[in-house]
């Protein structure tokens, strides 16, 4: 049955994605957004244990295919703070937004250069506690600390000391580790965690070093809003809505806002949510600060459309081919 999917997703590629049936996408993406989400561009061994613990990147290359795919056919691209100020494409248009989540400093240069060549704007969404840091976010420590298989080990034996759960830890993977600690557990608990794994498995001067070779200083979101993109926000510690109080969610909110002004010189209108992780009631909060949300909400959305709940399609990984791209940039499924 497997063999017989990937033949069957094979066949969808040549008979719906060929360039006799492009104007038929073309018709079904007019009057809407298409809005295609990043994370890293980037295929240096620097970044290798981002890409390990879950931070997917495009490689330069293949963002530089895509962005002259997206050029070729013509579409209207739109910052979030466009949408934000209410453009919307015409009836007649296909809308695309662009935009990068977390923001790395290889979005601000190799990224950012990318679209300049093209003539793109994009948004960017900062995580605003990697800006000019003196050491890792808490996410990339959890990646950092379990990097290769003897870091992850001795990473493991702190958690089977500390953690209140521990049934299940010794025998999962370090991929399975990671998942379990960054989507199920409660931040605090983490944290915790992660401090101790600090003090015992790295150093304050490691962690600076590596922060400052993968985090964006504040010269960087200036000269991207000054080259006319966009720079929102993705909260301020890029913390999992699910696991934190709803006090803390309006702290992080104000924070992240609060130091984009700074950097800036103005609000911020845009907010993603950071995982992707959201409460019913949420909306109400992220409205007092942002005049609209980015969710995944993998499809497309009009002017209609509720601008706390703005949908986004998750870059998928590398194409298998050419008629593989196609259908990514024409309808962000594969």
């Amino acid at each position: 049955m497997r063999l017989a999917g990937r033949v069957a997703n094979r066949a969808r590629d040549y008979l719906l994605f060929n360039s006799a049936l492009e104007k038929f996408w073309h018709a079904r993406m007019r009057g809407k957004v298409t809005s295609l989400l990043y994370h890293q561009v980037d295929n240096s061994p620097e970044t290798g244990f981002l890409r390990r613990g879950g931070s997917p990147a495009i490689s330069p290359s293949g963002f530089r295919s895509e962005l002259q795919f997206l050029r070729e056919q013509r579409v209207r691209f739109l910052t979030f703070g466009q949408i934000a100020a209410g453009e919307y494409p015409s009836e007649d248009e296909c809308g695309v937004a662009l935009c990068f989540d977390d923001c790395f400093l290889n979005n601000y240069t190799c990224g950012l250069d990318l679209l300049e060549e093209f003539g793109i704007k994009a948004t960017f969404f900062q995580t605003t506690a990697m800006v000019d840091a003196a050491t890792l976010i808490w996410e990339h420590r959890l990646y950092w600390h379990t990097r290769d298989e003897a870091q992850a080990a001795a990473f493991r034996r702190l958690a089977l000391e500390t953690c209140t759960d521990t049934a299940g830890l010794a025998a999962m993977s370090s991929r399975e580790l990671v998942e379990y600690l960054r989507e199920q557990v409660q931040f605090d608990e983490c944290a915790r965690l992660l401090m101790l794994a600090d003090s015992r498995l790295s150093s304050a001067a490691e962690l600076a070093s590596v922060a400052r070779r993968i985090y964006p200083a504040s010269d960087h979101l200036r000269r991207a809003r000054q080259l006319g993109h966009e720079i929102g926000s993705h909260g301020h510690q890029h913390l999992k809505r699910v696991n934190i109080s709803e006090a803390g969610f309006q702290r992080d909110l104000e924070q992240s806002g609060e130091m984009l002004t700074s950097i800036l010189g103005a609000a911020p209108r845009c907010f993603s949510y950071p995982f992707d992780s959201h409460l019913a009631k949420d909306a109400e909060f992220v409205r007092r600060h942002f005049d609209v949300a980015a969710t995944v909400g993998k499809r497309t959305f009009t002017r209609n459309t509720d601008p706390m709940w703005l949908p986004r399609f998750t870059w998928p990984g590398p194409a298998k081919n050419r008629l593989r791209l196609r259908r990514w940039l024409l309808t962000g499924t594969l």
